[in-house]
């Protein structure tokens, strides 16, 4: 392990105390990947990525503030349960096991509710003409 330095630092316990700051700094960085769904969120987005061709185009066309407001008239149009769904999956980053136990559903039928919901966004998508 090559942590000291080349010369001989001054004070041996500001060394100790930055290399522990950087430790803590990067347990700390690694902790908030981890509750942020831990790579998770990739993976979601991905499959979100279907309903828009890409987020270059739509930005070029329309404003991300319109985006946003179309988005979130679509979710009012859902059901509850499904549009509690698709927040928790694609908003919190919840995986699709823990959203089923939380419903008290099989996966299967999360899955489905995604899927279904994807496609409905990507045709109201259409419709308001974010994606050709």
């Amino acid at each position: 392990w090559n942590a000291m330095p080349p010369q001989r630092p001054n004070r041996l316990a500001a060394f100790f105390a930055k290399i522990t700051r950087n430790l803590a700094i990067n347990r700390f960085n690694a902790r908030s990947t981890e509750k942020r769904g831990g790579g998770r969120a990739q993976i979601a987005m991905d499959e979100l990525g279907e309903c828009l061709a890409s987020s270059s185009d739509t930005e070029a066309e329309f404003s991300r503030a319109e985006l946003e407001r179309d988005v979130n008239r679509f979710l009012n149009t859902l059901p509850q349960r499904d549009c509690d769904i698709f927040m928790n999956r694609y908003f919190f980053v919840e995986s699709t096991s823990v959203i089923a136990e939380r419903y008290d559903i099989k996966e299967s039928n999360v899955l489905l509710i995604l899927s279904r919901t994807r496609k409905k966004l990507k045709d109201f998508l259409q419709k308001e003409g974010y994606v050709i």
